[in-house]
């Protein structure tokens, strides 16, 4: 007579290859979804959306390409050419998402494969905080330092925030009535509120710093100012940071 079930080490290697193919279904299933949401899933090219261009199957932005490994980059091809042709592409779009997903899902544990994909591609990995982490300890320490003189002068706090750089980045915190340096200097020397300045201003000032990834604006605009990612002297800061 014939064994009513499969040996035991055969079964476990069909429910290891039953398990990847399920794995691999989900997640292109998900992708379908996601490409869908942002784009009905169509070649739609570029549009703007939060002050700098998403562009096709899945609304990619430039940074982002990048993160993913620019696939399908040719050789001596521009970086914003191959990221449109990419982004409008769907075989190579999807590919890009995949790999972001992967750089990044050890960022988004005990998560679902859809939900860590969902969830990442829409809101991006935790590079931005850990980057800021960085800057921080390269500034500070990432203590309380309070104020130096600093290239002619005063740098305070965790992130060596300077007046006009708080100015720039909007007074976070600043009281009614309260004067611009005590605010300024308060702000610098507590941990949320400077994150939150060092953030906006990125934020306010990114567009200007087009075609790089996201640590790499945040620390060139940080160091060199609004035109940190045209300086060349603010490249050892980025090395310093990645």
């Amino acid at each position: 007579s014939h064994p009513s079930h499969l040996p035991q080490p055969l079964n476990m290697k069909v429910l290891i290859v039953l398990a990847a193919l399920i794995g691999a279904s989900l997640a292109t299933d998900c992708l379908k979804c996601i490409c869908n949401k942002e784009s009905n899933c169509q070649p739609v090219g570029c549009v703007q959306d939060v002050g700098s261009l998403s562009c096709g199957y899945y609304m990619i932005k430039s940074p982002y390409y990048q993160d993913c490994g620019e696939p399908g980059k040719k050789s001596g091809e521009s970086l914003d050419s191959a990221w449109k042709r990419c982004a409008n592409d769907y075989n190579c779009s999807s590919g890009c998402v995949q790999a972001y997903v992967k750089r990044y899902k050890s960022k988004c544990p005990n998560k679902g494969t859809c939900e860590q994909m969902s969830r990442l591609h829409n809101g991006g990995a935790s590079l931005a905080t850990d980057c800021l982490k960085c800057i921080c300890n390269k500034e500070s320490g990432c203590k309380p330092v309070g104020c130096k003189q600093d290239a002619g002068s005063l740098s305070c706090g965790y992130y060596m925030i300077k007046s006009l750089y708080y100015t720039d980045c909007g007074e976070p915190g600043k009281k009614s009535g309260e004067s611009h340096d005590t605010a300024w200097k308060r702000c610098a020397d507590d941990y949320n509120c400077s994150s939150g300045c060092v953030q906006a201003y990125v934020k306010k000032y990114k567009n200007k710093c087009p075609n790089k990834g996201t640590c790499e604006q945040m620390s060139r605009l940080h160091n060199g100012g609004p035109n940190g990612c045209s300086n060349s002297n603010t490249v050892s800061y980025w090395n310093s940071i990645k």
